[in-house]
């Protein structure tokens, strides 16, 4: 068992990697199914552990790679289960050569969780006819890309609570990636299509009208599908959708892998930053044209990555 993160509203967060206790009997929790503790014969001991430890806290290896994945706008990878899933995960860490995690990150982390979790049920609850896994992969990751990774995860974890405005979002989003997923399977088997990479791309540029996220988005702008209204504008010189495409063709297309790299060894860089910018290098070296709103990403993100000692 590793202790993760504490939060002073809610306690312990907490991940068990239950293959590394090979010799604990871990009997089942009557109230939690599937979930296992560590044997503990007193009674009175057993609730203390499970007061320090909540069950509803706990995530695995396998959770991390799913959040992770989501949130990374690869909802397809996610959609190919556990470990699958999980070995994706680790070996894009390991490629990446990924530094071992902060405080924040766990932080983060757990965040992403409550987001996963707090979709999951009111994705249930909304009965859209089937695979809610699929359906909740493919609301939050559309979401992550709609808000550019923008949804404020210190928020959620500071609140340990997802927001009235998120969960109208999913809600929002959540019946058209049903319809989405079921059209492009066109009667086949909708869980093997989810897995597809062509079926979230087809997906991730849908524009779907929702209500402003205010204060759960970090930065300026409220969320209306891809588009972003500017909340009292920005200071400086805006350039032009041409201008701004032309500054991305311009720096060499192995500039803004190195970028990526290089943010994920920096501090202060967001992970959603370092995430984005490899979905877009891998865009723009498949020869995609990327979007006004992504171009300018790229372009604030090397311009301060520059000012911080970047020699890309």
């Amino acid at each position: 068992m590793w202790r993760l993160a504490f939060c002073s509203l809610c306690g312990l967060w907490w991940w068990q990697a239950t293959d590394t206790f090979p010799a604990i009997e871990l009997p089942s929790v009557p109230d939690a199914p599937g979930v296992s503790v560590p044997c503990v014969r007193s009674t009175a001991k057993r609730k203390v552990w499970e007061t320090e430890n909540p069950v509803l806290q706990k995530f695995t290896k396998t959770d991390v790679a799913k959040y992770e994945h989501i949130w990374g706008q690869l909802p397809h990878v996610a959609c190919k289960g556990a470990e699958k899933n999980f070995v994706e995960w680790t070996l894009a860490r390991t490629k990446a050569g990924a530094k071992l995690p902060e405080r924040a990150d766990f932080e983060a982390l757990c965040a992403k969780a409550l987001l996963f979790k707090s979709a999951d049920t009111i994705i249930r609850t909304l009965d859209l006819g089937g695979y809610k896994a699929n359906v909740v992969a493919y609301t939050l990751a559309w979401l992550s890309r709609a808000t550019n990774g923008r949804i404020d995860l210190r928020k959620i974890w500071q609140k340990q609570a997802v927001s009235d405005a998120l969960k109208l979002a999913i809600k929002t989003v959540a019946p058209v990636a049903y319809k989405h997923l079921v059209n492009y399977a066109a009667g086949g088997n909708v869980t093997e299509v989810a897995k597809k990479e062509d079926c979230w791309m087809t997906f991730r540029d849908t524009m779907i009208d929702l209500p402003p996220l205010g204060g759960d988005s970090e930065g300026a702008g409220n969320v209306i599908g891809n588009a972003r209204a500017s909340e009292g504008g920005e200071k400086g010189v805006r350039l032009s959708s041409t201008e701004l495409q032309e500054s991305v063709q311009r720096v060499k297309l192995a500039v803004w892998l190195e970028l990526a790299e290089w943010g994920d060894q920096a501090i202060g860089v967001p992970p959603w930053q370092v995430t984005t910018c490899r979905s877009l290098h891998t865009m723009l070296q498949k020869g995609t044209r990327l979007k006004q709103d992504e171009c300018k990403l790229l372009v604030d993100m090397l311009t301060a990555a520059r000012a911080k000692g970047f020699h890309g």
